[in-house]
């Protein structure tokens, strides 16, 4: 079975995550056009201003945040791409860790999170969630954007089986 272009699209962010050292902001456009918001959106904005010069480093100036920079934006991405799901962040001389998995007891998703997610094996992502260790340390929101991007794609490679 072809994989879907969402699955294929968030392999690519996830490798080009992999191999990142430091802040990307080609990650972050990557991500943004991921959720509809590319630069041909940009360009519509643009035109209601009049302007006809919008290029893609304006696009990534204007609206990608740096998720490979700061882990506010990764902690949005979280809360949007995800909810429900409970997430962790650290660091230490040896790595950068971050952690997500469904967060079942939550009043307000848990419910939603079973049937979505239904029976699951023990140690699988559902149980035990996913768990980043990135060395060396340098940065914590890389390790938090392949946490998030791994889960991602087990949700849509469940979603296609």
């Amino acid at each position: 079975m072809t994989p879907s272009p969402r699955l294929t699209a968030l392999k690519d962010i996830l490798a080009r995550v992999e191999m990142a050292t430091g802040p990307d902001c080609e990650i972050g456009a990557m991500i943004y056009e991921l959720s509809g918001i590319n630069e041909a959106h940009c360009l519509d904005w643009c035109r209601m201003d009049m302007r006809k010069d919008i290029t893609r480093d304006m696009f990534l100036k204007a609206w990608a945040p740096s998720f490979t920079a700061s882990m506010d934006p990764c902690i949005d991405l979280a809360e949007r791409a995800l909810p429900g799901w409970a997430w962790k962040c650290g660091s230490c001389c040896v790595s950068d860790d971050a952690w997500v998995a469904p967060d079942f007891n939550s009043p307000h998703h848990g419910a939603r999170l079973r049937e979505e997610i239904g029976p699951f094996e023990s140690g699988s992502v559902w149980d035990a969630g996913v768990d980043i260790d990135r060395c060396p340390p340098g940065n914590v929101p890389l390790a938090m954007l392949e946490a998030i991007l791994t889960a991602l794609i087990a949700i849509e490679e469940k979603g296609s089986a």
